[in-house]
């Protein structure tokens, strides 16, 4: 794991890279994090503070410099990427799949809304020609992630095998 700044439009943004052992060049992925974020560097903070400069306009903007910097990265393969979200991060990771459908192959989304809320998307993204599968898991809202009381083993692992099938067929 590395850190970078990249330079957005309301200033530098530290990232984290993860980078598989070996050669590149490799497929990107964009992680739009849960409202906690990274948790080691943000416990500390008051996430209210930063929250309400979290609009979708000001997530796109940034997106569109993540996307730049990971294209400019010697060991990232060039072509689309794919990202992905939790919690808020969802919307984030789909906001970005939007505004930058040319960049980003594959997206999948945190599984909490409503019905009609993804009967909507359904048709949204069928009507858009948008190659796509919504998973919907019998688990509570934030149940990836081991650091969670409400973490479900079994509905994680499910998350991670499709995810990586979706991110591995997608990026190839």
């Amino acid at each position: 794991m590395s850190t970078i700044n990249i330079a957005t439009r309301d200033g530098r943004c530290p990232c984290h890279v993860y980078r598989p052992a070996g050669a590149g060049p490799w497929p990107a992925v964009l992680v739009f994090m849960d409202g906690l974020g990274i948790r080691p560097a943000l416990r500390k903070m008051l996430a209210d503070k930063f929250r309400v400069h979290t609009t979708l306009s000001n997530v796109t903007s940034d997106a569109g410099a993540f996307l730049d910097a990971l294209a400019a990265q010697p060991d990232v393969k060039p072509g689309r990427i794919g990202v992905t979200g939790y919690c808020m991060g969802g919307s984030m990771a789909l906001a970005a799949a939007g505004t930058y459908p040319e960049r980003i192959a594959a997206a999948i989304e945190d599984p909490s809304f409503p019905d009609d809320m993804k009967q909507r998307l359904e048709e949204a993204l069928t009507n858009a020609g948008v190659v796509h599968t919504l998973e919907t898991y019998p688990a509570r809202h934030g149940w990836v992630f081991r650091d969670t009381p409400v973490y479900d083993a079994a509905a994680s692992e499910r998350h991670w095998r499709a995810l990586v099938e979706l991110l591995d067929s997608a990026l190839k």
